[in-house]
């Protein structure tokens, strides 16, 4: 059973010097690893009181069955780096049956 998921992700680290973009770039691509194929996101960055932020928002289908299969799944083949920024997490699951597609892009 397709599963269509929505997740909320904070990414946090001590300020750098580099530009914010670079950790914007970063992280996307550790998206692009875990997320290709299954989903699409959108990233935004800033700086704030000597840290570097990045927000991001995931929404797809997959055959993930519960949160806990998920947090699993980003823990088992994300990057050390990309574990060590997140620092918040919010996962919303909508069970789709048989004949449900997804309303974000309309997979079944």
């Amino acid at each position: 059973m397709n599963v269509e998921f929505f997740l909320d992700l904070c990414f946090i680290r001590e300020h750098e010097p580099e530009p914010i973009h670079r950790f914007e770039q970063a992280v996307q691509k550790q998206l692009d690893h875990l997320f290709s194929g299954t989903g699409s996101w959108y990233t935004e960055g800033k700086q704030q009181d000597q840290a570097d932020i990045v927000v991001a928002e995931v929404k797809g289908m997959a055959k993930w069955q519960s949160e806990e299969d998920i947090v699993a799944y980003i823990e088992a083949n994300a990057a050390p780096p990309f574990m060590a920024w997140l620092q918040g997490y919010r996962i919303q699951l909508d069970i789709k049956e048989a004949h449900e597609g997804c309303s974000h892009c309309g997979k079944n």
